[in-house]
């Protein structure tokens, strides 16, 4: 196959990939006001994202385990199998069983499965990346964005085109997670497809010299299966070294997401914003906080141009972005605060220097450390950034009832 086509379909498998990854937590995230409809005596939009994050946090603790066990492609397919499904049942689950404690409880054990898959999925994926140039990241980064943005622009489309018919809300969500679950199904199709390609196994032989992990049918991540009884030791080792090598990019990692996930979702969707209903504010907000979000990932390409210190003044700059969400919702009689082109600007601010951060923080500390150690660093960033997640999501709960918006 030529050279050129096989880069493009590694670039493209790369790009979907971060869309499989993420596709079902943000066509939850955009279809989130269904949920609120249905499940009013809860708070979802609080609960929804402890249920993911919890599982995801969790998942890092044994994800070692599992890919001693489970080889790359195993976990991989079962992955995007268990997330396809998972989508399916997600708004049947809300629509029979609308207003009752058993189809709230049972949608929370659904997404503790999502977010037990995703970390799987995006650990493994991690592995793969990380053997790759600063390129591929960057395309897999920009997938994630992608995810949102390509759900966030079709639930518009079904609220726009079917809201107002008769059960047209839905008709509406089973049509928006059934695409979703498609969206997933073309990721499932395409991972062997790119896994036999030459441009896979010129990468993966190379790898073979530094990271026996990658070697054989049943491929061992993150660190070599070993039989004698020091084992765990050895782990514990590699895992302190790599650590100690790559420490700085992964604490920023972990300080960056709970920077994030503090304010967002919940308090960005907090402004006021007369004759703009909760369901196009959450469509047009996360519209542009996922369109921002790539161009700071496209940026973070760039590599020539920034190193470890850029990287820290934008975390610190960005910390004003964070809190004027909470200022936006507290006042309301502040004619620039209070502005709709104000808030807007702030969310795309606040996720270019997002996208750039994240996508600059996982290139800087791959190439912070030797070829062995690159795999175990791309899984660690990854639970960095499940990490501050879910701390970011415990910390927004003190903040559930600031400001005069309500989320329902």
């Amino acid at each position: 196959m030529d050279i050129s086509k096989t880069n493009n379909l590694a670039l493209f498998y790369f790009l979907m990939q971060g869309m499989g990854s993420l596709v079902s937590w943000n066509a939850v995230l955009n279809g989130v006001d269904y949920f609120m409809i249905k499940f009013p005596q809860f708070d979802v939009y609080y609960i929804f994202p402890i249920a993911v994050t919890t599982a995801q946090l969790l998942t890092c603790f044994v994800i070692l385990k599992v890919s001693q066990n489970f080889s790359l492609n195993f976990r991989i397919v079962v992955s995007l199998i268990a997330l396809m499904f998972i989508l399916l049942f997600l708004p049947i689950q809300a629509t029979i069983f609308a207003g009752s404690s058993f189809g709230f409880w049972t949608i929370l054990g659904l997404l503790f499965l999502m977010g037990f898959f995703n970390t799987i999925l995006t650990a493994s994926l991690s592995g793969i990346v990380s053997l790759f140039p600063g390129t591929y990241a960057s395309y897999n980064m920009i997938g994630t964005s992608l995810a949102g943005l390509s759900m966030n622009a079709l639930r518009a489309v079904f609220i726009f085109s079917l809201k107002s018919k008769p059960h047209g809300d839905v008709i509406g969500i089973l049509l928006y997670f059934g695409i979703s679950a498609l969206l997933v199904t073309v990721c499932l199709i395409l991972h062997p497809i790119f896994v036999r390609s030459d441009f896979y196994r010129a990468h993966l032989v190379r790898s073979e010299e530094v990271i026996p992990s990658l070697a054989g049918d049943r491929e061992i991540e993150l660190i070599k299966r070993v039989s004698d009884s020091g084992a765990s030791r050895k782990d514990a080792r590699a895992l302190f070294r790599a650590f100690k090598e790559s420490h700085v990019y992964l604490l920023l990692m972990l300080f960056t997401q709970i920077q994030t996930f503090t304010t967002f979702p919940a308090m960005m969707l907090k402004k006021h914003i007369d004759g703009l209903s909760l369901d196009w504010k959450l469509v047009t907000m996360v519209a542009t906080f996922q369109a921002s979000c790539i161009v700071g990932q496209k940026l973070a390409q760039f590599r020539e141009y920034y190193n470890k210190w850029v990287v820290i003044i934008c975390i610190i700059v960005r910390t004003a972005f964070a809190a004027m969400f909470i200022v936006q919702a507290v006042v309301d009689d502040n004619e620039i605060i209070s502005s709709v082109w104000f808030g807007y600007v702030n969310i795309i601010l606040f996720s270019v220097t997002f996208g750039f951060i994240q996508t600059a923080l996982f290139i800087l500390a791959t190439q912070s450390v030797t070829p062995e150690k690159k795999e175990v660093v791309g899984y660690m960033t990854v639970f960095a950034g499940v990490l501050g997640v879910a701390l970011g999501a415990i910390l927004s709960l003190p903040l559930k009832n600031v400001g005069t918006v309500e989320l329902y």
